[in-house]
C-alpha cells in the first residue's frame, strides 16, 4: 500500500488545552479507543462501564466510619497525582468526544467531590451483588461525575471495595493502576493519620500532571507516520472490512437491555500450573488456548448449516496493552493510568473449526489454537498499532458520524480479553513506611457492563490461580446458557 493511502493525522488536536472562557478548565479531545468507549456507553445503555473489584484484609481493626473518613482524603490525595479519577466525558454540537477537567479551588471542593465520589455501600455485604447494583448507575451521572469508589463493609478487618468508572478515561490496566496507588496512600493513612494534613499544598497545581494522550507519548519505534504507518493502518482496515461482514457469533436468543451478571470459575494453584506448563510446551500460552476454545463453544451454540458463508469468520476485536509502545517512564508497570489499548481484528475462520473435528476435542482445539497464536503474531509485529488507533476510530466511525452509515447490529461475539497476571498491575500487598503490611487484597475481578447479546469473555490470574470469567446481559443471554458456556470453556481447557 502507498504512503499517500491515508491522509496525514493531526496528532494535535488530543492535546489539553486550557479554555479561554473559564480557566480553571481543561479540555482534550478523546481518541482512538476512549472514544470507541464514550459511543459504546451512550448509544448501547452504558455498554463497557468499567469495574475493578476487590477484597481486602485490613491488618489493624478500623471502623467503617473512620475508613470511609480515611478512604475519602486518600482519594482526594491520588487525585493530586492522576486528576484523571475527577474527569467528566463530554460532547461537542458534532458528537466529538472530549475530555473535561476542572482544577481544585480549595480543600473545602476537594472534600465535598470526595464524599459524593466514594460511597459506603451496606445493602449487601456481597462485592460481586453490589457490582450488579451498582452497575446499573449511567456514568455521568448528571453533575459529571464519573468515577467512583464504593465500599462493601463486613467486619472491621474485612471491607469489598469496587473501583467504578466510565470506560473513556481508563483501560483495564490504567484501572489496576489506579487502584494499586489508591490503596498505598489509603495504606499509609490507616498506619499513621498524621499524614492526612493538605496544608501547603496549592490547590490547582494538579493540573501539571494531566496525562498526555498516548499520541503524543509514543516510543521510538512506534511510527506515527511513513510506510510502517500506512501499512499498519492499511491491513487493519482492510482485514476489518473484510472480516466483520462474515462475522460468526453464537445464536441470538433476545436483543434489549438488561442487568450485566458475571460467572467464573478459579483453577487451583496445582490444576493452573499445570495447563499453562502443558499449553506452553506445546508451543502456545495459555490465552492461545482460551481463545480458540471459544471458537468452538461457539460453534456448538450455533452450529454452521449448508447457509453458512464459506467465509463466515470468527471476527474478535483483538486488545492490545500498548504501554511497551510508549515512550520512557509512561511504559513503566504504574506509568500510565490512562487509556493506552490498541486493536486489531483477530480472525479465524469457521471452517478451520469445523474441517479440524476428525482430529478429535484436543487436536482441533490445537489446531484452531495456532490460527490465534499466528494472529498474536501478527498484532506484535505491526510496527504503528497504537499509533493508528485515532486515525483507526475515526475511519471506523466517520459513517455512522456522518449519518451514511447504519449503526452496527447488536454483537453477538465471540469476545476476549486476555488479562494475564492480575500482579502485573495491581498489588497484593500495601504496606506503611515501616514495610509492615496494612492492607492485603485477598482477590479482585475486572468486569464490565454488557448490553449486546455477546457475553464478554476475560481469562487471567492472581496468586497462581487462573481464572475464566464471563460478563453478561442476562436478559439478551440467560444464565443457564452462559453458565453452560463456561462449564464447556472449562472442560477444554481441562483438556491440557
Amino acid at each position: 500500500m502507498s504512503q499517500s493511502a491515508f491522509p496525514p493525522m493531526d496528532f494535535a488536536r488530543f492535546v489539553w488545552r486550557r479554555s479561554t472562557k473559564d480557566p480553571s478548565r481543561y479540555v482534550r479531545e478523546a481518541h482512538g479507543g476512549e472514544v470507541f468507549e464514550d459511543i459504546f456507553n451512550r448509544f448501547l445503555h452504558g455498554e463497557q462501564t468499567l469495574s475493578l473489584g476487590v477484597e481486602l484484609r485490613i491488618t489493624s481493626p478500623v471502623k467503617t466510619t473512620d475508613l470511609l473518613d480515611l478512604a475519602r482524603s486518600a482519594w482526594i490525595a491520588t487525585r493530586l497525582e492522576i486528576p484523571t479519577i475527577a474527569a467528566s466525558t463530554e460532547q461537542d454540537r458534532k458528537g466529538d468526544t472530549f475530555i473535561s477537567y476542572r482544577a481544585l479551588k480549595d480543600e473545602d471542593e476537594a472534600r465535598a467531590w470526595a464524599e459524593k465520589t466514594v460511597v459506603l455501600y451496606e445493602e449487601t455485604d456481597d462485592l460481586m451483588e453490589a457490582r450488579v447494583e451498582i452497575g446499573k448507575i449511567p456514568l455521568p451521572i448528571p453533575s459529571g461525575e464519573q468515577t467512583f469508589i464504593y465500599i462493601v463493609p463486613r467486619s472491621e478487618r474485612s471491607y469489598g471495595m469496587l473501583l467504578y468508572t466510565h470506560h473513556t478515561p481508563f483501560d483495564g490496566a490504567a484501572s489496576k493502576i489506579v487502584l494499586t496507588k489508591y490503596l498505598k496512600v489509603l495504606a499509609n493513612y490507616l498506619a499513621d493519620s498524621s499524614l492526612l494534613s493538605f496544608s501547603g499544598y496549592k490547590w490547582g497545581e494538579e493540573v501539571a500532571n494531566l496525562l498526555p494522550p498516548t499520541t503524543e507519548i509514543l516510543g521510538p519505534n512506534e511510527d506515527k507516520s511513513g510506510e510502517g504507518y500506512q501499512r499498519t493502518l492499511g491491513t487493519v482496515m482492510q482485514e476489518m472490512a473484510t472480516g466483520m461482514p462474515c462475522a460468526y457469533g453464537f445464536k441470538v436468543r433476545a436483543i434489549g437491555p438488561g442487568t450485566t451478571r458475571r460467572v467464573w470459575h478459579t483453577f487451583s494453584v496445582a490444576e493452573s500450573t499445570r495447563m499453562i506448563d502443558n499449553a506452553r510446551s506445546l508451543g502456545f500460552t495459555i490465552n492461545h488456548i482460551a481463545q480458540a476454545a471459544l471458537c468452538l463453544i461457539c460453534v456448538d451454540d450455533n452450529p454452521p448449516t449448508d447457509s453458512t458463508p464459506a467465509d463466515a469468520a470468527f471476527v474478535f476485536n483483538g486488545l492490545v496493552d500498548g504501554r511497551n509502545r510508549l515512550l520512557g517512564k509512561y511504559s513503566s508497570r504504574d506509568g500510565y493510568p490512562g487509556y493506552a489499548l490498541a486493536m486489531s481484528p483477530v480472525i479465524v475462520r469457521v471452517s478451520v473449526v469445523t474441517s479440524s473435528a476428525s482430529l478429535g476435542t484436543k487436536g482441533q482445539l490445537l489446531r484452531v489454537a495456532e490460527v490465534v497464536k499466528q494472529e498474536y503474531k501478527k498484532q506484535r509485529d505491526f510496527p504503528a498499532l497504537l499509533a493508528i488507533a485515532s486515525q483507526e476510530s475515526e475511519l471506523m466511525f466517520a459513517g455512522l458520524k456522518a449519518g451514511t452509515a447504519p449503526p452496527p447490529p447488536p454483537s453477538t461475539g465471540p469476545f476476549y480479553a486476555a488479562d494475564g497476571q492480575g500482579e502485573l498491575y495491581l498489588d497484593a500487598v500495601y504496606n506503611d513506611k515501616r514495610g509492615q503490611p496494612v492492607i492485603e487484597v485477598v482477590d479482585f475481578f475486572q468486569s464490565l457492563n454488557k448490553h449486546d447479546p455477546g457475553p464478554f469473555f476475560r481469562g487471567y490470574s492472581w496468586a497462581g490461580k487462573f481464572t475464566l470469567s464471563l460478563d453478561y446481559n442476562e436478559f439478551a443471554m440467560p444464565t443457564e446458557v452462559v453458565q453452560g458456556f463456561l462449564n464447556k470453556w472449562v472442560e477444554l481447557l481441562s483438556l491440557l
